[in-house]
């Protein structure tokens, strides 16, 4: 791990276009501004952005920290005198981490918060060490021997796991140490080039993980990826969206599917994404 950042760390020396971002093991990554005046990254890989045009933070922030219910959530643990625990699917720029703590120690400064975030490409950690903001939240603690680089928070007592790797197999230790979360971010690549993590039995695997009033959320309206949420057990519904995207999807396990979405789901020949008929394409 640390051999591979310390290439990352060179590579990015070697180029002159001001676009270009990093070369990572997933190919080239380009900064992209979107529409709010904050950055995001295109994959030349996934020919994909991590965000929507409109903007990244306001949909990290719309999607993600108000879609997944982090304010309720936070309210639970400590009325329990419990930790919250998230996990995010696909760290990507790192937008994720850095609301998500500026959210909950803005609100919830005495929370105890763990962040668990799966990602495949490892230049994407080195990218996030470069943002001057994360530097300034968060201190470096570990690099362990099963690809996880683990921060702390300077503010709170926040910490961040980042766990390198295939998230179909890097989550499964996690599921074997009894981990349960109660927020997911489902911010993989889209199921258009990334249909794999957007399949039944991908979602099984987030159930195992998942606290029993566990909600997810994500920017993906896919007809096929919200048939693949209902059928592996999860309740679906849709959500607002920001911009030009009409919807998002929300998903609990306590709760059922809009029976509006069912009519959609039974009218609609698409099928569900699954392992066995989604192209097999290794993605974070």
């Amino acid at each position: 791990m640390h051999k591979l950042l310390r290439q990352y760390a060179q590579d990015m020396h070697k180029y002159k276009d001001q676009d270009f971002a990093f070369k990572g093991e997933l190919g080239d990554y380009y900064r992209v501004m979107t529409d709010d005046g904050s950055w995001s990254l295109y994959s030349s890989s996934f020919d994909e952005t991590c965000h929507s045009s409109s903007g990244a933070e306001i949909e990290t922030q719309h999607v993600y920290i108000h879609g997944a219910g982090i304010s309720r959530h936070a309210m639970h643990a400590l009325a329990h005198k419990k930790d919250l625990t998230i996990l995010e699917v696909g760290l990507g720029t790192g937008m994720g981490v850095i609301l998500s703590l500026n959210f909950l120690s803005q609100y919830f400064p005495d929370l105890s918060v763990s962040l668990y975030s799966l990602e495949i490409d490892p230049a994407f950690v080195f990218w996030l060490e470069r943002n001057e903001e994360f530097r300034r939240s968060f201190i470096k603690i570990a690099t362990a021997q099963d690809n996880t680089v683990s921060f702390k928070a300077r503010c709170q007592p926040f910490s961040l796991h980042i766990v390198i790797g295939d998230a179909r197999k890097s989550i499964r230790p996690l599921i074997a140490k009894g981990l349960k979360v109660q927020a997911i971010y489902q911010d993989a690549f889209g199921p258009r080039k990334n249909q794999t993590l957007w399949t039944v039995q991908w979602f099984e695997q987030l159930k195992q993980i998942a606290d029993a009033n566990a909600t997810l959320s994500t920017y993906c309206s896919a007809i096929a990826a919200r048939k693949a949420l209902q059928q592996a057990g999860w309740g679906v519904r849709s959500f607002p969206g920001i911009g030009r995207k009409r919807s998002n999807t929300f998903a609990r396990l306590l709760g059922e599917t809009d029976p509006k979405l069912l009519q959609q789901f039974e009218a609609s020949p698409i099928l569900a994404f699954t392992d066995l008929t989604c192209d097999d394409k290794i993605m974070r």
